[in-house]
């Protein structure tokens, strides 16, 4: 069961290791494969063989987080979004700040978790007193205007302005920040929803607020059934377009919408 609770104490970062394995040898130095292959007469030497590190693959880490309050940073907040890549949706922005003392167990990037874990989660990060959360939604009028990398950037500020209390420093999943902003106080991190809990949990916010929205759009356009995809470009999405042509929330600047190609 997913539980939330403030231990007072800060996350300590998690270290992996791995032994030196033996490969045994015969007396000329040569490796052998099997206990056949080794003399019987003579004795055998153990030599250790070096092996490659081991990767950290237990889930997003407050690494970051930590070297930013050994720096004096209290509030680091991680910024993600969703929606990026659908042919329909609004593309929405999440900051959120979790505090060092608050531990909620299972946080990881949105899209290695369950529909149903992802909510369960949200719960939890929205009804944890400490936790600072905020969202900014982009509607597809906008994202046809100023495209979808702007739009995601747009979102991304408007939803770290939201943030109450502010943060002193944004975590941001991705290659750059938005224009403007202090990069003094702003970080992008590649595949940062995989590595960094600050971001990870802004991913968590900004699919469920995401997916709760194309709900909302399924009852009032049920015929493109964007309660399986989301929005997304799947089969059953595009004989929905070929059907019944483009509704008020598809991306009229992405393909294959722009150039009709769905008839």
């Amino acid at each position: 069961m997913i539980s939330a609770e403030n231990t007072g104490v800060p996350s300590t970062r998690r270290r992996s290791a791995r032994l030196a394995a033996a490969e045994p040898r015969d007396h000329n130095g040569r490796e052998t494969t099997g206990l056949d292959e080794v003399p019987r007469r003579r004795n055998t030497q153990v030599q250790p063989v070096a092996q490659p590190p081991v990767s950290n693959n237990c889930g997003p880490s407050r690494d970051l987080e930590e070297g930013l309050w050994d720096r004096g940073f209290q509030r680091v907040a991680g910024i993600d979004e969703a929606g990026r890549g659908p042919l329909a949706g609004p593309v929405v922005a999440a900051a959120c700040h979790v505090p060092a003392d608050v531990v909620i167990q299972g946080v990881k990037d949105s899209k290695k978790l369950s529909a149903k874990r992802r909510e369960e989660l949200y719960e939890l990060l929205t009804n944890e007193p400490h936790v600072s959360v905020s969202t900014c939604v982009i509607e597809p009028l906008v994202i046809d205007e100023i495209n979808i990398l702007q739009a995601t950037l747009l979102a991304m500020h408007r939803a770290a302005n939201e943030l109450r209390p502010p943060a002193d420093f944004h975590l941001v999943d991705g290659l750059q920040v938005p224009k403007g902003v202090d990069t003094g106080t702003w970080r992008a991190v590649t595949g940062g929803d995989d590595c960094c809990h600050a971001i990870a949990a802004a991913s968590i916010i900004a699919k469920v607020t995401r997916d709760r929205l194309m709900m909302q759009y399924h009852e009032q356009w049920p015929q493109y059934g964007f309660a399986d995809h989301k929005g997304y470009g799947t089969k059953k999405h595009m004989a929905a377009l070929k059907q019944h042509g483009p509704c008020p929330i598809h991306r009229r600047s992405f393909e294959p919408i722009k150039s009709g190609l769905y008839k």
